[in-house]
């Protein structure tokens, strides 16, 4: 899958040195700005809702596969919006998954979380990973926002 680097949100995050339960939840190391503060050359204040017109998903690929130290770990991601970048004040959840076991996150499996929704209307998007029953201690993965596969292979999209 091609990304745009500007959408995504973490790159190959390393489970191991993020992802425990110890610090979960685990929010993504970087968010996609939405809207640049300040007004257009009208002077109307300039608003971005990334639900509306072409529909966006929100992406996760394993890049490396997990594994876990007691076998059972389990990972649960969001998508969600803040007002801040670094994701924590007036946080909302978007989007969720099912917890995830770790024997279904080897490398290249990927899931689609689902489309960012109309009204995703806070300025910054980013995720959420919940981790559960037992710490990661290997494995990556790469979170982003990419233009939904329906619109990239002209398929009517099922949602």
């Amino acid at each position: 899958m091609m990304y745009d680097i500007q959408e995504v949100c973490d790159d190959k995050l390393a489970f191991a040195a993020n992802l425990t339960t110890g610090n979960s939840p685990v929010l993504s190391t970087k968010s996609v700005d939405q809207f640049p503060a300040g007004t257009d050359a009208l002077g109307n204040v300039v608003f971005k809702d990334p639900g509306a017109g072409r529909p966006i998903d929100a992406y996760v690929e394993i890049n490396t596969t997990a594994l876990a130290s007691g076998g059972a770990a389990t990972l649960q991601v969001e998508l969600i919006m803040a007002d801040d970048a670094a994701l924590s004040s007036n946080v909302v959840s978007l989007l969720q998954s099912a917890a995830i076991a770790k024997a279904s996150l080897v490398a290249g499996y990927r899931f689609r979380l689902g489309r960012v929704p109309n009204g995703a209307t806070k300025r910054y998007l980013g995720f959420r990973y919940t981790i559960a029953t037992n710490d990661f201690t290997a494995g990556a993965l790469t979170a982003a926002l990419v233009p939904s596969e329906a619109a990239q292979s002209g398929v009517a999209d099922p949602v």
